[in-house]
């Protein structure tokens, strides 16, 4: 699925404005990278993402589960794993109900 949508936002890469970011990062040519950081180019990767149907919310549902747990140890430690699931759930709902359509992540930073 995430190579289809790679496959897809190139695909909609008209003029192939794409292409010098990806070969710069691909060469890992920092310097190039980021001198191709236009606001040309990053109102392009903007289309690009929402032509996607994708959007990203920032939830700190590390944070949220941290709370619950201030040390992780063998006897706790699938009941922390399962409250990091149980936010996890609950921000892709939220995020779902606020984004009808769209497909949903959840930015961990």
């Amino acid at each position: 699925m995430q190579s289809y949508r790679k496959d897809t936002i190139i695909a909609e890469d008209k003029g192939n404005k794409l292409d010098k970011l990806i070969k710069a990062i691909q060469a890992t040519k920092l310097d190039s990278f980021v001198t191709s950081l236009t606001d040309e180019l990053l109102d392009h990767l903007r289309k690009c993402i929402v032509k996607a149907n994708i959007v990203t919310e920032i939830v700190p549902v590390l944070s949220r589960a941290v709370e619950q747990f201030s040390v992780v140890d063998e006897e706790n430690l699938d009941d922390f794993l399962k409250a990091i699931r149980t936010e996890l759930e609950k921000a892709i709902k939220e995020a779902k109900r606020k984004n009808p359509g769209k497909k949903v992540r959840i930015s961990l930073k």
